[in-house]
C-alpha cells in the first residue's frame, strides 16, 4: 500500500515537472520576448494535460490521489510565483544548469585528459617495449 502510494507520488512529481517546465519557458518568454519559448510552453502544457488525462483513464490509479497531489503541487507553484519571487523555480533552474555544465564542460574535459594521458602512457610503454626487444635482439647476435 505504501509502495504504490510512493510510486503515485513520484509519478505525479515527474508529471508536475512538465508543468514547472511550462512555467519556466513562459517566464523566459516574458524576459526575452523570443517566440521559441512559447513552443516549449505549449508543448510542456500539452504533455502535462495529456498525461493527467491518461492517468484518469487508468483503472488502477485512484482519482483522489491524482487530484490532491496535483492540486497541492499547483498551489506550491502559484505561491512560489506570486509571493516567493520564483525562488523554488530559480533553485531548480540553477541546479539543472549546474548539472548541465557538469555534463557539458567538466566531464568531457576529464575524459579528454584521461584518454590523452592514457594514450601518451601507452605510446611511452610501447617505445620502451620496442627498445627492450631491439636490445634483446642485438644482445643475442
Amino acid at each position: 500500500m505504501l509502495g504504490t502510494f510512493l510510486i503515485y507520488v513520484f509519478f505525479n512529481l515527474m508529471i508536475f515537472g512538465m508543468l514547472g517546465m511550462s512555467v519556466g519557458f513562459y517566464s523566459e518568454y516574458k524576459k526575452s520576448r523570443k517566440k521559441q519559448y512559447l513552443i516549449g510552453t505549449s508543448l510542456c502544457s500539452i504533455l502535462y494535460l495529456g498525461v493527467i488525462f491518461l492517468q484518469f483513464q487508468s483503472p488502477t490509479t485512484p482519482s483522489v490521489i491524482i487530484l490532491l497531489s496535483q492540486l497541492f503541487l499547483i498551489c506550491v507553484v502559484v505561491i512560489d510565483i506570486k509571493f516567493n519571487n520564483q525562488r523554488i523555480l530559480k533553485f531548480f533552474s540553477n541546479l539543472f544548469g549546474k548539472i548541465n555544465d557538469f555534463f557539458e564542460y567538466t566531464l568531457p574535459s576529464f575524459f579528454e585528459g584521461f584518454f590523452l594521458y592514457s594514450f601518451l602512457i601507452i605510446i611511452f610503454l610501447g617505445i620502451i617495449y620496442l627498445i627492450v626487444k631491439l636490445v634483446k635482439y642485438f644482445w643475442y647476435l
